[in-house]
């Protein structure tokens, strides 16, 4: 667990006698008049376990409370969201001495006299100052404190259980981490982000990782669930998390990922939900606005969401979200929302009726307000990180949650101390297996987290079920994991580690041949090639003098920087490439531009059989790309990027069927009457005796008949004196 445990020694000496003083009180002592005699006191009661335990035992469950909420968010919180957690944890809070500087700050310094949190700055007087642009600054207290402090109790939300929905739905652990290691395995990857001069990540290597994760940009979809800003979010989430860090001009992941993984799932998952709550950047719904200009409305409103949860009744049961959401107003909506809230009336020299009245009003006010904002705000934070992180199962009802329950790794999450996370351990058995073909099932009950981080690092996932998932070992995933540093023996002895058994020879021996072509490869991330039509005009160039070095059959790797180099097209890899492809209706796909960017053949090869005039999409090729792990995102997304014009809608109904999603159509012979003249229309189509033999009016003139009473209207007909003709003109 990220956490930022620190110490009150080096900071107990910035503080003023005043300051210090209440805060010998906790260590049983009376306040003497110097402040180093009070420090003194306060230092040598923190390095006593004795004289600590009987501090903590002294504490109200206000105090123990606050301590706990501290260290289950690692040590240092902000000093407003631990206000607004208090208040929805339920505990009973100290009377309200009518303090005009902030509700939030009646709750803090009590705190902070007592000597169990101190302000994150040299000067505590700083707090106060911040409180005024609502954000309040941080606070944090000693990690010898904390040590004695067990997980957090809140009083239980007074709320009945809802009927249990059809079709709930949740996510598992390893599902979770799965995704969390997709996003740090497709950073590393790239490279990192790099950073504009306003530390924002710049929009071509955004454009990458959503392409090295087949995202689109403003939003994905998880078990069919909007999550908006994906690259905004989890970026801010990962850095908050401490699991990505800020280099002078990137964001890079901040260590080797398999031993960023080390610990339980809850551990790794608890660690990216803290970031969460902190990411102030990424609005989960509606107005970015929304809370305030330093976001930090967004950290209250979400700590104060994950205390209701952890309170709600300790059961199985499901619960109505409307419950929820007007028991954590309850709690909380006179003193926070999202935006700015109405302010209290000002009774200053008003009757008790008036002040009542007007308290009444304002709390309707207060509730409206709530019902338009923070009501849909709820929704959206159940439906998105929540639901992401494996903490919630949802009951919905036309996409809206309409019940919530906490999931065991929520339980666990929200109610459940650091030490109790760590004593979670995957069943036993065999991580995975590895076969003959190179596929290796991962059984993710089994699996640490540093195991599947392993696999993904050196195997291609095909796929992910609730309990397996599947991977495939190429020569260009060990290379990449290589790359990033594996060590060949150590990696074979990690795969039979997992495997509990030796792994099948020929896998063995191939991954130790491809590390061997490894050693005689060199990998460039950020290399500029020339290419030419054919060899005699490189070789012409070369000779030159443009300084490079032939690549291949018509490449020359640019090593210094020319002077003149031939007229040519410049392409950037890093930005979108260029639209170069027609396609017919039939699946024909032809190149229009005559040197194309280096990608397009690889990627058409990967979705379409090669023909002599470009290529082509079929069933049986598009079958075989998602079966090699392709999806019907990439392929659409592929043709959206490099068409020149939209793409035929009868290709795009073909290729959703050929990728597993047929369009639903009927067809049937029928049998029409054409009438040219309208009042032989009108008597046909009006009269009761021919009713039981027509279906429909098509249009003006035509008139849809049940094939098996075409013998009996003829007879009707012919009754009629009407002449009925067997070929139906349809240009008359």
């Amino acid at each position: 667990m990220a956490t930022s445990f620190r110490r009150f020694d080096a900071y107990l000496p910035h503080l003023s006698i005043s300051d210090l003083k209440p805060m010998v009180k906790l260590w049983g002592a009376k306040a003497p008049p110097r402040k180093e005699e009070c420090v003194g006191i306060i230092v040598r009661g923190l390095a006593s376990r004795r004289l600590v335990s009987e501090a903590i035992a002294s504490l109200t469950p206000y105090e123990r409370t606050a301590l706990a909420i501290v260290k289950w968010m690692g040590g240092t919180i902000e000093a407003v969201a631990l206000a607004t957690a208090l208040r929805a944890s339920g505990v009973a809070l100290p009377k309200s001495r009518g303090w005009t500087r902030s509700d939030a700050h009646e709750l803090i310094e009590p705190l902070h006299k007592r000597g169990l949190l101190l302000y994150d700055s040299s000067r505590a007087l700083a707090f106060y100052d911040s409180f005024h642009y609502g954000d309040g600054g941080t606070v944090f207290s000693d990690e010898r404190l904390l040590e004695h402090i067990g997980p957090p109790e809140y009083a239980p939300l007074r709320i009945p259980p809802a009927a249990p929905p059809p079709g709930p739905l949740a996510r598992r652990p390893a599902g979770v981490m799965l995704d969390i290691l997709a996003i740090l395995q497709a950073i590393e990857t790239i490279g990192g982000l790099q950073l504009t001069k306003a530390g924002a990540p710049r929009a071509a290597d955004i454009r990458k990782l959503l392409r090295a994760l087949s995202w689109q940009e403003q939003s994905i979809t998880v078990d069919g669930l909007a999550l908006p800003d994906p690259v905004g979010a989890f970026t801010t989430a990962l850095e908050r998390a401490q699991l990505v860090e800020r280099t002078d001009d990137s964001l890079v992941v901040r260590g080797p990922i398999d031993q960023l993984t080390r610990g339980s799932y809850a551990e790794q998952i608890g660690q990216v939900l803290r970031g969460f709550i902190r990411a102030r950047a990424w609005p989960e719904y509606g107005n970015s606005w929304w809370g305030g200009s330093t976001g930090i409305y967004r950290v209250q409103g979400r700590l104060a969401l994950v205390v209701a949860l952890a309170a709600l009744p300790n059961t199985d049961d499901f619960f109505a979200v409307d419950d929820l959401e007007r028991a954590l107003f309850e709690r909380v909506g006179e003193h926070f929302s999202l935006f700015s809230s109405t302010a209290q009336p000002y009774f200053f020299n008003k009757a008790p009726d008036e002040i009542e009245r007007e308290l009444k009003a304002w709390r309707a006010r207060l509730r409206e307000d709530w019902l338009q904002r923070e009501r849909p705000w709820i929704d959206a934070a159940l439906t998105t990180w929540l639901y992401f992180l494996g903490v919630v199962e949802l009951g919905l009802e036309g996409g809206r949650p309409i019940c919530v329950r906490l999931t065991e790794l929520g339980r666990t999450l929200l109610r459940v101390d650091a030490a109790a996370l760590a004593a979670v351990e995957p069943a036993e058995g065999p991580a995975w297996r590895v076969q003959p073909n190179f596929d290796v099932v991962v059984y993710l009950d089994r699996a640490r987290p540093e195991q599947i981080a392993l696999v993904e690092r050196h195997a291609e996932r095909l796929q992910a079920q609730a309990h397996v998932a599947t991977y495939h070992i190429t020569r260009e995933s060990i290379y990449q994991g290589l790359e990033a540093g594996s060590q060949i023996d150590g990696l074979l002895a990690q795969l039979r580690e997992g495997a509990e058994g030796d792994l099948p020879q020929n896998v063995a021996a191939s991954i130790r041949e491809w590390a061997g072509q490894r050693e005689r490869i060199t990998l460039r991330r950020r290399a500029s090639l020339l290419e030419f039509p054919d060899e005699l005009s490189r070789r012409q160039q070369l000779a030159s003098g443009i300084p490079g070095m032939p690549v291949g059959d018509r490449f020359i790797l640019l090593t210094g920087t020319p002077r003149a180099l031939p007229p040519h097209q410049l392409l950037d890899y890093a930005d979108a490439l260029p639209p170069c492809l027609s396609a017919h209706e039939d699946g024909a796909l032809k190149l229009i531009d005559a040197m194309p960017d280096l990608l397009v053949r690889p990627q058409l090869n990967q979705w379409a059989e090669v023909q002599p005039s470009g290529w082509r999409l079929t069933a049986a090729s598009v079958a075989a790309a998602i079966k090699a792990g392709g999806t019907l995102t990439q392929l659409m997304a592929l043709l959206k990027d490099r068409l020149v014009r939209p793409l035929p809608p009868l290709l795009g109904l073909a290729l959703r069927a050929w990728a597993g999603k047929p369009a639903q159509l009927s067809l049937a012979s029928v049998t029409l009457l054409r009438c040219p003249d309208p009042a032989v229309f009108a008597a046909i189509q009006g009269s009761p005796m021919l009713k039981p033999f027509l279906r429909a009016a098509l249009a003006p003139d035509l008139l849809l008949v049940d094939t098996r009473s075409v013998a009996a209207l003829r007879e009707r007909l012919a009754w009629a004196g009407l002449a009925v003709s067997d070929t139906l003109d349809v240009t008359a």
